[in-house]
C-alpha cells in the first residue's frame, strides 16, 4: 500500500519541472489506479465535490473513497462514511456510516472522530450515548477539529471529562 502524499508531490513538482502537461487530475488518476490511498481520497473528493475541474459524481466520489477506506486510509474513513449518512453515491445506510465513522476514529482521525460524536449525540446508526458523544468530540478536538471544539463550547460539555472526586 502506497500512501505517500510525499511522493505525489514530489512526482507532480517534477513533471511539472519536466514540461509535462497532463495535469494534476490525471497524474492524481495514475496514481489512485496504481493503489495509492491519499490519491484515491483527493479524487474521491475531486468527484464529490467538483474540485480541479472534475465533474461530480457521487457514485464514482464513493468508489474512491471507499478503495482507500478498504486500505485503512483513515482520511477516506470520515468521506465515506457521510457518502452513507447521506446516500450520496451509495444506498443511504446510518449503520454503514457509522461503521466508517468508527474505523477513522479509532485511527485518530479527527473528522471521523467529530462525525462519529454527532451520530451519537443524535442517534444516528446507534442509540443516543451524550457520554460518547463527548468522548469522541474531546478526541477530536484535541486532534486539532475545530468543529468539535466549537461544538463543545457551545454545548457546555467540559473540553476535559470531569473526574470522580475520590474520598479521603
Amino acid at each position: 500500500m502506497r500512501t505517500g502524499t510525499a511522493i505525489l508531490a514530489a512526482a507532480l513538482a517534477a513533471a511539472l519541472a519536466a514540461g509535462c502537461r497532463t495535469g494534476k487530475v490525471d497524474m492524481m488518476k495514475d496514481a489512485a489506479a496504481d493503489g495509492d490511498a491519499a490519491a484515491q481520497t483527493w479524487l474521491g473528493e475531486a468527484y464529490g465535490y467538483g474540485k480541479e475541474g472534475v465533474e461530480v459524481d457521487r457514485t464514482e466520489a464513493a468508489k474512491w473513497l471507499r478503495m482507500a477506506a478498504e486500505q485503512d486510509y483513515a482520511p477516506a474513513m470520515a468521506n465515506l462514511g457521510e457518502c452513507y449518512r447521506m446516500g450520496e453515491g451509495v444506498d443511504k445506510n446510518t449503520a454503514e456510516a457509522v461503521k466508517w465513522y468508527r474505523r477513522g476514529a479509532e485511527l485518530g482521525d479527527a473528522k471521523a472522530q467529530y462525525f462519529l460524536g454527532g451520530s451519537y449525540a443524535a442517534g444516528f446508526g446507534v442509540e443516543v450515548d451524550r457520554k460518547e458523544a463527548a468522548k469522541w468530540w474531546r478526541k477530536a478536538a484535541a486532534n486539532g477539529d475545530r468543529q468539535a471544539l466549537e461544538t463543545l463550547y457551545k454545548l457546555r460539555i467540559p473540553l476535559k471529562e470531569p473526574s470522580a472526586e475520590k474520598a479521603d
